[in-house]
């Protein structure tokens, strides 16, 4: 199951899934020690041909966050300073500071 996944509002049941819907606009997983590999070498591309738009890869030791999207084109791009996310569903644009995620993350 992954850490966030990001639903159309009208389709969250307020449990731990997205009811009804199949669109998913984006799936984060937070790499630990013990799923680094399985999370990057299997759930991203899972994820992807499932039909999730976006998938982030959160990377404590890196303090990066790597984003894939369907189609290959864009696998693995590497964030460590600022992340827009701009789904068309919504109005304006999500900035997410990436440093500022890390801040106090030993």
């Amino acid at each position: 199951m992954p850490g966030i996944q990001k639903c159309r509002a009208h389709h969250f049941d307020y449990g731990w899934r997205c009811s009804g819907s199949t669109v998913r606009h984006a799936t984060v997983e937070v790499f630990s020690p013990s799923s680094r590999r399985y999370d990057r070498d299997y759930k991203r591309d899972a994820y992807l041909a499932l039909g999730v738009g976006e998938v982030w890869l959160v990377d404590l030791d890196e303090r990066a966050v790597f984003v894939s999207r369907p189609g290959g084109a864009e696998r693995d791009v590497r964030y460590t300073e600022r992340l827009v996310w701009h789904p068309a569903a919504m109005r304006e644009p999500l900035e997410i500071d990436v440093r500022g995620l890390f801040r106090g993350v030993v």
